[in-house]
């Protein structure tokens, strides 16, 4: 395994534990001196992020568990919508199964925990056909996408996200 050659940043999702996606940033960008981008607000509180790490994007998807069951939300932002703010996005929320434990793979060298059965998860995300490289790959090929419609996300500054 490896990079792929199309994508162009690091995806990771988080899932959830003690500390909130706003402890996560903050931490991220004064103590380890990760360069913010932008993050995501949708019902209060921070849930997803991009940092950036000597110039490598990285996207950050909070999860949230409900039940027994993982989600993940996203946004998009559709010209022909109308939106409340500038700042608003259409939330649309990503369904996964439960990943209950993890195990350490590595990745040129470094050591990185990931569900203990990481092709179930990498199906899930992006089809059954996710082992060959698809450059045209687009958010809403996405199998477990759930789309909300009638409820807005925002972008916010950095002093904004890290207080929710």
């Amino acid at each position: 395994g490896g990079f792929m050659p199309h994508d162009d940043d690091i995806d990771v999702g988080v899932l959830p534990s003690n500390w909130s996606a706003a402890e996560l940033l903050r931490t991220m960008v004064e103590k380890e001196g990760y360069k913010f981008e932008f993050a995501f607000m949708f019902r209060g509180r921070t849930i997803e992020f991009k940092v950036s790490w000597m110039g490598v994007p990285i996207d950050v998807f909070c999860y949230e568990r409900i039940e027994n069951d993982l989600y993940c939300t996203c946004f998009y932002y559709f010209p022909d919508r109308k939106y409340p703010k500038a700042n608003a996005n259409t939330p649309w929320r990503i369904h996964e199964y439960n990943i209950t434990n993890l195990k350490t793979m590595s990745l040129n060298g470094v050591d990185f925990p990931v569900p203990s059965e990481p092709e179930k998860v990498l199906a899930r995300l992006y089809g059954e056909s996710w082992r060959v490289p698809n450059p045209k790959w687009d958010d809403f090929m996405h199998p477990g996408r759930e789309e909300m419609i009638d409820e807005f996300g925002y972008s916010v500054p950095y002093e904004e996200a890290i207080k929710a």
